[in-house]
């Protein structure tokens, strides 16, 4: 099957956007974009690092500027960071220049999968025992986003990664994709 439109993945960190994105490429036979990457690249620094030198404001500025960079090349799967969505200006993008796909987890799950994770700085000061009340709070804010997605994947009803991704791009060739403008 050939990519018509950009895959935008969108969702928490930790909710696999950059694994399931690899496969999702190799599939399709198309270029994988991890936005977070390309940021490191432009900057040099590590997306830690971006946010302890210039601030998650400057993070965010940069982030945008990638994300509106990005449609002007051919339809890629392309992974976005955690708080892409909270920006109006790349909400429309996401959901105006491709197809977007939010993989959710229950927030237990990413609890889990983020416990001992030092390289989010969002959650890298966060004390363990405040962890999951900081992920319910960031999802409370972000969900409202991430629930607009043209299609929503509940990743926890799914055994193992290949049963998720199957059912990912049995939803993508059944979804028909927005006229692009």
């Amino acid at each position: 099957m050939q990519l018509q439109t950009h895959i935008f993945l969108i969702g928490f960190m930790g909710c696999g956007k950059t694994t399931i994105g690899k496969d999702l490429a190799v599939k399709f036979n198309v270029q994988f974009i991890d936005t977070d990457v390309i940021i490191s690249e432009k900057t040099n620094l590590s997306i830690p690092d971006i946010f302890e030198k210039w601030g998650e404001s400057k993070f965010r500025e940069i982030e945008t500027q990638v994300i509106g960079s990005i449609v002007a090349l051919p339809p890629s799967i392309i992974s976005l960071g955690g708080g892409a969505i909270l920006s109006e200006q790349n909400r429309s993008v996401i959901f105006n220049s491709g197809l977007s796909i939010y993989l959710k987890w229950r927030v237990k799950t990413l609890f889990k999968r983020l416990a001992d994770c030092d390289s989010r700085p969002l959650l890298s000061n966060i004390p363990q025992s405040k962890l999951l009340e900081q992920i319910m709070s960031m999802m409370n804010e972000r969900s409202k986003y991430y629930e607009r997605a043209h299609i929503v994947i509940p990743g926890d009803r799914y055994k193992n990664i290949n049963l998720l991704i199957e059912h990912i791009i049995h939803e993508i060739s059944t979804y028909k994709i927005p006229t692009i403008r």
